[in-house]
């Protein structure tokens, strides 16, 4: 940054000397400024005496005719004495100089021709008075002792020059009382100069040091700082941060302020939103502050504060204006962020309250006099102890205050007291505000009025209470149910199959079918009322799973003298296969397997018409097994295939085969699944039947006794001799296990095989 008023104003070209002189005495550039008014002064002084010696001589010579012997080297020395001056030797140029005029005036008083008494005294005092030369300019250019010992060697040179042509004291006694007096004078000039030379290099060193520290000071401000003409609106100064506006100051390029910052041909105007600061300092002579928006040098605006300061000149005109812009983009961004949040603030659902870090109360939002009932001017000033309503303990309110005043965010619920003393809860966050040293200052509170949901939430209590209470009459009503229905549609299966073996007597076809009629109808009856059991016992998840040895061939057994009867009524083939690969005996639970399969069985036989149903048992993997169950039967669309899981959902298929279904089997086949940590997967498309998958974790079991039938539980559940025909024994296990409800479902299972 250029600070022109600042420099040291020696140093400038007055205004008043030619160009023609300012070029001949301008001094090296290189020199320091404090230095330069110096040379410029040695160049002058010898530059003058150059030009009057050389004019005198040579007019002289024109008069007498003659040339001396010494003027060509004269002549020359003073030529290079000059020269040098110009150069950053111009101290050595100033020593030179005085050094060759004295030796002029030695060599022509040594050199000269005697005149003769009485001439003589007065021809000395001709040829002494050139020494006159060298000493002013040892005064003006040399400290006070260099004078001093200058006038002494002159004074002794000229007694030795006059003692060696033979002069006398008569002869030389006027040149050196002229030559003593004239050195004491030129001696106290030399003083004077050499004092006052020191005063005023004191003063330039301070003034730059100045200049220096003006100049960093002004480069040391963060934002741009200007210099404008008051007139011309044209920037004669910036600092260094100005050049971010892209700013480079030069007299032959004018920059002009509403140019440069709001990239405009013509200055700013009151009317298009931007006063000109300039304007206002001029018209008021007084500090302006405006705002603006400003380009930087890649043409980015941003927002300014512009402050303007006057600078006047000695009639109180203003002459200069300093302007300062600091940069608010930040401000105006966090003043809009702030309307933005006061406007979400006050337009807020919820309750929010801002106190002090003492608890006043010093702003509520308009929620919060929806909420409570109290205006802003009745509470602000206040602490939020006039909410309280007596339900909370002192020590509530202490673990608050300790969790809030330790920084930390408090939030739970709380019992309040609207002003019409209306009893409310509401949920309250509360959270501390610190300043940038962590001190809390203020306390911000957001409070929601959930009233409303305590009140549902206590409806919904009290629903539950009653659902479950109805969940515990349903299961001994079912459990009741169970025991009085079970007990006599067994006697009612016993005696139909006594009477259809003939037990009482032969018995016609007619009769047969009657028979089997009553049997399938008590059938059905008693696997809905086993489903409706288990559906109630998962529901209240009190199913226990027994962690028992399974014997797989007494499962599928077990499965095919329950569900033999129905698929030979139905002149279906029930196919039954164990993989070899698969152990005979695994850990498990016989009863929930038996359910699942009995069910997945029944299911395939009662949406099969005409074919076969085929059971397989094998092994997926290490770790794992399966129950397959394949059937030639109706199969299911992809629309049915997503809801078979669900309770009490049919398939819509019971009109085309005649036979009911409570739509539970399925459902409890995948709740069983799934508590034996397994899946079921479904393959299946209409009329070309389908595939359920079962894949359980599998666990093999220390092998035992696996060929004998399992048929004593059977018979011990339902009085059958467990040494009858196995025919017989089909039929009392048809009797004894869970139904399936008339549901499939389908998956992206790959066919695991037939038989």
């Amino acid at each position: 940054m250029d600070l022109p008023f600042l420099q040291d104003p020696l140093t400038e070209e007055p205004d008043n000397i030619c160009r023609f002189w300012s070029y001949f005495v301008r001094p090296a550039a290189s020199l320091p400024p404090e230095e330069q008014r110096r040379a410029r002064f040695v160049s002058a002084i010898f530059f003058t005496l150059t030009i009057l010696y050389t004019l005198g001589e040579t007019v002289r010579i024109l008069i007498t005719r003659t040339v001396g012997p010494h003027f060509p080297w004269a002549v020359l020395g003073l030529w290079l004495v000059y020269a040098l001056s110009r150069t950053p030797y111009y101290r050595w140029a100033s020593r030179l100089g005085v050094t060759l005029l004295g030796v002029i005036a030695w060599v022509s008083l040594a050199t000269a021709p005697d005149p003769g008494l009485p001439v003589r005294p007065w021809y000395l005092l001709s040829v002494v008075q050139w020494l006159i030369y060298p000493l002013l300019l040892s005064a003006l250019l040399a400290p006070p002792w260099a004078t001093l010992g200058f006038g002494l060697v002159n004074l002794f040179v000229v007694v030795a020059i006059a003692h060696t042509r033979g002069w006398g004291w008569e002869d030389i006694k006027h040149a050196i009382m002229f030559l003593t007096g004239f050195q004491i004078f030129v001696l106290f000039v030399s003083m004077f100069q050499h004092r006052f030379t020191t005063m005023l290099q004191r003063q330039t060193r301070q003034l730059s040091r100045q200049r220096v520290f003006l100049t960093h000071l002004l480069n040391s401000i963060t934002e741009p700082l200007y210099i404008i003409d008051a007139k011309t609106y044209q920037i004669i100064l910036a600092n260094e941060k100005a050049k971010e506006m892209g700013i480079h100051l030069h007299p032959q390029s004018p920059v002009y302020c509403y140019a440069l910052t709001h990239r405009r041909e013509t200055p700013c105007d009151q009317e298009d939103g931007h006063p000109c600061p300039l304007r206002q300092v001029r018209e008021q002579k007084s500090t302006a502050v405006v705002e603006h928006v400003h380009y930087r040098a890649d043409g980015t605006p941003y927002y300014v504060e512009v402050r303007g300061y006057p600078v006047l000149d000695d009639d109180g005109n203003v002459r200069f204006m300093i302007e300062y812009a600091i940069d608010i983009t930040a401000r105006k961004m966090a003043e809009a962020q702030i309307r933005k949040l006061a406007r979400a603030v006050e337009h807020a659902a919820h309750g929010i309250v801002i106190t002090n870090a003492d608890g006043i109360i010093e702003y509520v939002n308009p929620a919060f006099t929806r909420i409570t009932g109290y205006e802003p001017e009745e509470v602000i000033g206040r602490t939020p102890r006039l909410l309280r309503s007596g339900y909370h303990t002192p020590e509530f309110y202490r673990e608050l205050w300790e969790t809030i005043t330790q920084g930390r965010v408090w939030r739970g619920e709380i019992i309040n007291r609207r002003k019409n003393g209306e009893i409310y809860y509401e949920f309250q966050t509360i959270a501390p505000v610190m300043d940038e040293n962590g001190r809390i200052t203020h306390y911000v509170a957001i409070k929601q009025d959930i009233t409303e949901y305590k009140q549902m939430q206590q409806q919904l209590e009290e629903a539950k209470r009653r659902a479950e209470q109805a969940l515990h009459f349903k299961q001994a009503f079912l459990a009741s149910v169970s025991h009085d229905m079970r007990t006599p549609l067994g006697a009612i299966v016993g005696y139909v199959d006594m009477l259809r073996e003939g037990v009482f007597g032969p018995v016609t076809r007619e009769q047969q079918e009657r028979l089997n009629a009553i049997a399938q109808a008590a059938q059905q009856l008693l696997e809905m009322v086993n489903d409706l059991l288990l559906q109630a016992e998962l529901e209240s998840a009190t199913l226990k799973i027994q962690r028992e040895r399974v014997s797989l061939d007494k499962l599928l057994l077990s499965s095919r003298a329950v569900l033999l009867s129905q698929a030979q009524r139905k002149g279906l083939e029930l196919r039954l296969e164990r993989d070899p690969n698969l152990p005979p005996v695994i850990w498990g639970d016989f009863r929930l397997l038996r359910s699942i399969l009995n069910n997945l069985i029944s299911n395939a036989i009662r949406y099969t018409p005409r074919g076969w149903v085929h059971v397989r048992l094998y092994r997926v993997d290490k770790d794992h097994w399966a129950i397959e169950v394949r059937d030639t039967g109706i199969g299911m669309s992809k629309e049915q295939i997503l809801h078979i899981f669900e309770p009490f959902y049919t398939t819509g298929e019971r009109n085309r085969t005649g036979i009911p279904s409570a739509g539970l089997g399925l459902a409890i086949v995948r709740q069983l699944v799934e508590a034996l940590g397994g899946r079921i997967e479904v393959q299946s498309e209409p009329g070309k039947g389908s595939v359920f998958t079962v894949i359980l974790p599998l666990e093999p079991a220390p092998a035992g006794d696996t060929d004998r039938l399992s048929h004593d539980l059977i018979a011990e559940q339902h009085g059958v001799n467990p040494q009858a025909t196995p025919t017989a024994n089909d039929a009392e296990a048809d009797r004894a296990g869970p139904s399936t409800g008339g549901e499939h479902h389908a998956s992206g299972m790959a066919n695991v095989g037939s038989t």
